[in-house]
């Protein structure tokens, strides 16, 4: 069976396929002018899988115990950053993103409900579609960053996720996708999707003993490399290193964290605290990244970089916490496939919201989701 086929699935199943391409179908059509209005759905999309898998999820003691403590820790930052600070919810919810996530996929988790072809088709599925709403809005459009449905730093994550996935089911590199993979982080001009783009490549080259059509995929890892430093250097202008946004958010963020204990390093700061206003000042540039309350502050969310926001928030205890979690969440899931999607939250963590992102939580519903040795053929 090709392309989107139908046979007797179950609901699960049918709403992450169906579901899951749909959005990202009619998004990109709709959104030739750069609306990405299509992105919110995906959350309340999130909630129903969730809530549809607690009918065939089969959850272990110890991961009921760690939703219990994931929902004890958002009540209690509820309690003392709503509550008692009066900070915004929405802030709140900004700065809680990736534990929401964490929680949702604990259901999840305990559902073997997406088939290896199911992943194969979805992975061709996206290539194809990114690839001809990219290169139509870059060549003929003539739009510098194109999108599908949002920034393509974000999507584009899931686009490698789903493909790693895919040639995992297949355990083979299919070098036409990842011909298609690479001109489409190429035209995307993100250096984030290049990195990351690498770090699939690399994983699924020391997956075992090297096979002769893997001797291409390591030129597309050479390949890969070259174009993340083609992109930096694009990317960053005659005004050099420092002409970069994200290494100006790290100066502003060492700066704000320059008088802190070695607790607030542990821990982070007390929950939510917005960043000094002459933070808030220098990066009044991304104001729409400003408090929902309106007043002029702002939060670490402004900061974009994951690993920044985590420990701002957290501290290193919330970031080892989140990787810890995501890793017993993928139990089920080979060593080398877990250390891949802890290398890629850190490595896009750098750059944008890694887990604090729908698109790389709905990468681990396909990861956590997959049915190991599925009856059809891929």
């Amino acid at each position: 069976m090709n392309g989107f086929t139908i046979r007797r699935r179950d609901p699960l199943s049918s709403a992450l396929y169906f579901g899951l391409g749909g959005i990202f179908l009619v998004g990109g059509i709709i959104n030739f002018a750069d609306i990405g209005w299509l992105t919110p759905l995906l959350e309340p999309f999130m909630v129903l899988l969730a809530v549809l898998s607690l009918h065939s999820a089969r959850v272990p003691r110890s991961k009921i115990f760690l939703a219990m403590f994931l929902l004890l820790y958002i009540l209690a930052g509820v309690v003392l950053a709503v509550v008692i600070r009066k900070a915004n919810f929405l802030d709140f919810f900004q700065a809680y993103k990736s534990f929401w996530y964490l929680l949702l996929l604990i259901p999840i988790s305990g559902a073997r409900f997406l088939s290896e072809s199911d992943i194969v088709r979805l992975n061709r599925f996206l290539l194809t579609l990114f690839l001809v709403i990219y290169s139509v809005k870059k060549f003929f459009l003539e739009i510098d960053r194109p999108i599908v449905l949002t920034e393509n730093n974000f999507e584009l994550l899931l686009v490698c996720m789903v493909f790693y996935l895919a040639c995992l089911a297949r355990d083979r590199i299919h070098i036409g996708e990842m011909l298609a993979l690479g001109a489409i982080v190429f035209i995307s001009g993100s250096r984030s999707s290049a990195l990351c783009f690498a770090i699939v490549i690399a994983f699924l080259l020391v997956r075992g003993r090297l096979r002769r059509r893997d001797l291409l995929a390591i030129g597309g890892l050479v390949a890969a490399v070259i174009m993340g430093a083609i992109l930096f250097q694009l990317r960053a202008g005659a005004g050099g290193v420092e002409n970069i946004d994200r290494v100006r958010f790290f100066f502003v963020f060492t700066e704000a964290i320059s008088d802190w204990h070695w607790w607030n390093y542990l821990f982070g700061e007390p929950r939510i605290t917005a960043l000094p206003q002459w933070a808030c000042n220098q990066l009044s540039a991304y104001r729409g990244l400003f408090s929902y309350r309106n007043d002029g502050t702002c939060y670490s969310v402004i900061l974009h970089s994951f690993n920044m926001r985590v420990i701002y928030d957290h501290g290193l205890v919330g970031l080892l916490f989140i990787v810890g979690a995501m890793w017993r969440m993928m139990d089920h899931v080979p060593s080398r496939v877990r250390l891949c999607f802890i290398v890629l939250l850190i490595a896009n963590g750098l750059s944008v919201s890694a887990i604090n992102s729908v698109y790389f939580a709905l990468g681990l519903v396909l990861a956590v989701g997959r049915r190991v040795g599925a009856d059809d053929e891929v």
